[in-house]
């Protein structure tokens, strides 16, 4: 049996249209279960790339938007040229660009952004942008495979529509802390009774991997590892509310004694 599962595994993984996705998702795993790795760095640069060409973008619009056309748009243009290969998006397109929806809108299920989860997402959509039409140009016509069914056009854009929908409305940010709820308060009501230098550091609170958990006040605060970027964020327990003396700390309340807490003296 385990060999005839080994076996599988190593057919979907050679299959084509499922290695992408499967890489990708590798690289999601990695990002979500080890936050602190200088790859996870390099998925910022996307991200700090793309926020200074928008800043350029209010003193040089035309300089911009060729900034991030260019790489994008000239492939698509080529292909258009040549539009008499262009195929249907593929396993490996769809697949992709669900898991990129997917990773953009769970970074943002945190109490603040998780760059690192949305920079990833980036390179993804990136490389979904350009290695796709760039496929279809340098492959043999003969070669390329043509899947059936027109709604595929349809699939990536209403699948994008439908991430931007639920960030817009902040379902995954809240789904995320409702699932968590439970664990997070047993966690925090027996870290209160056995002592917050007892707490352990770096474990999975619910949805979250927590570190740094700290008492305030009649209650306690933990960071979320991932969560923004200069700036350190986290939940906070506060049975009687936010501490008077905060030295620069925000707390907003979320839901019974739970608030989000940001210390921006890092930035």
């Amino acid at each position: 049996m385990i060999s005839s599962a080994g076996a599988g595994w190593r057919h979907r993984i050679t299959l084509d249209g499922h290695r992408g996705p499967l890489v990708l998702a590798a690289a999601i795993a990695l990002a979500l279960a080890v936050p602190k790795t200088p790859l996870n760095g390099l998925y910022l640069l996307p991200v700090v790339l793309l926020a200074a060409v928008c800043n350029l973008g209010s003193a040089f619009p035309v300089v911009a938007l060729t900034v991030l056309a260019v790489p994008v748009g000239l492939p698509l243009v080529l292909l258009w040229t040549k539009r008499e290969r262009l195929a249907r998006p593929g396993r490996s397109v769809l697949l992709g660009g669900a898991l990129t929806t997917a990773t953009a809108a769970f970074a943002f299920s945190g109490p603040a952004v998780d760059w690192t989860l949305l920079g990833l997402a980036v390179c993804a959509a990136i490389a979904l942008a350009v290695l796709w039409p760039v496929r279809q140009l340098l492959t043999d016509p003969v070669e390329l495979h043509h899947p059936e069914g027109a709604w595929r056009w349809a699939v990536l854009p209403l699948v994008a529509a439908a991430g931007a929908g639920l960030v817009g409305a902040q379902v995954p940010q809240q789904a995320r802390f409702e699932l968590s709820r439970p664990a997070m308060t047993a966690f925090a009501e027996r870290t209160l009774a056995d002592g917050v230098a007892h707490a352990p550091q770096g474990s999975w609170v619910g949805g979250y991997r927590a570190s740094d958990v700290q008492a305030v006040g009649s209650g306690l605060r933990f960071t979320v590892e991932g969560a923004g970027l200069f700036e350190v964020t986290g939940w906070a327990y506060l049975p009687d509310g936010p501490p008077a003396e905060r030295h620069g700390d925000t707390y907003t309340h979320r839901s019974g004694a739970w608030y989000t807490w940001t210390d921006n003296g890092n930035f």
